[in-house]
């Protein structure tokens, strides 16, 4: 099969099954560094998985969603203008255009939820249901981020391409993915927390996501990692022994309540005429972990070997 990126058809094997599913191997392209699962699933596949039951109508995720939202925001916010027109891609909920709007963007989104979509609204956020691919607004914008969601598509090359003709001239695209080459896929190998099926079809590289900005016209880029946090509990889900806590707890009934009561960050929705204010706060046991966790991020994630590989990118 071609790779999804270059089109090109030499690929090596990587893994012959992914976490113990043997439906599918991973595959490299020899051309771009793109990593892909083989067999391919077909759009019509693909478009299966996401039903009612998947994250953005989820509210126990809220909590998670909108905690790492703001930390994203946060680690971005440097590279910013001091306001303008944004989109974020996959928006779900709206969660980081919120925090993009408190800070004098002009905040749109889209996602393939309209449930999700009418809830942003609510939080202030401009957000239809679309996909990127046929979304022509008659706008065009200074910040487009594509959080979690490039892993997800199987035409990649054409989704950067339709996000520069978005952008300004000078434009900024934020790009988040999964990192194949980080530590943690390293010392996991097919066991990697990365690994999402069958949601996560394709997985990218440094190299490999060079490739695809160059081929979409972007001019410069830089690349950094983040979701390190090897001293807490998400480092423990992120190494090997992510396979054996969770059938541990799985076998004494306990991984919701384990999820509800230590990993998911509580935020509080207020409703004020018609519309929500969302707080998020971070708690000190969340600051305490980031504090010990500061060393390690700084180096792992300088070498970019955080599990989130992130992209900035000039139009």
């Amino acid at each position: 099969m071609v790779c999804p990126l270059c089109k090109k058809e030499n690929s090596v094997l990587c893994y012959g099954h992914i976490r113990h599913d043997t439906n599918y191997k991973l595959v490299a392209c020899d051309n771009c560094n793109l990593f892909y699962l083989n067999p391919f699933p077909t759009k019509m596949k693909i478009k299966s998985f996401y039903g009612s039951k998947y994250y953005y109508d989820n509210p126990v995720n809220d909590g998670v969603f909108a905690t790492k939202s703001l930390l994203f925001f946060n680690s971005i916010k440097k590279y910013l203008p001091s306001g303008g027109c944004s989109l974020d891609v996959g928006c779900s909920k709206g969660f980081l255009s919120y925090f993009f709007k408190k800070h004098n963007f002009d905040a749109y989104g889209i996602d393939l939820s309209s449930k999700a979509c009418s809830f942003a609204r609510k939080i202030g956020v401009n957000a239809i249901a679309s996909d990127l691919l046929n979304y022509n607004p008659n706008k065009k914008f200074d910040v487009i981020t594509i959080i979690d969601l490039i892993e997800h598509v199987d035409e990649p090359q054409k989704v950067l391409k339709k996000a520069n003709s978005l952008l300004k001239k000078g434009g900024l695209l934020i790009v988040s993915t999964p990192n194949i080459k980080s530590f943690y896929s390293k010392i996991s190998k097919s066991n990697w927390a990365g690994f999402d099926l069958p949601f996560h079809i394709i997985y990218f590289s440094k190299d490999s996501l060079s490739f695809g900005l160059k081929n979409a016209g972007f001019k410069s880029n830089n690349f950094l990692t983040d979701s390190f946090n090897l001293i807490s509990i998400e480092g423990l889900l992120r190494t090997n022994l992510n396979v054996y806590f969770g059938k541990l707890l799985e076998f004494f009934g306990l991984r919701t309540k384990f999820r509800q009561n230590f990993m998911l960050p509580k935020i509080k929705i207020v409703s004020k005429q018609k519309n929500i204010i969302l707080g998020v706060k971070i708690t000190i046991v969340d600051k305490l972990k980031m504090l010990i966790n500061y060393p390690l991020n700084v180096i792992f994630n300088g070498l970019l070997l955080g599990d989130s590989l992130i992209s900035i990118s000039r139009k």
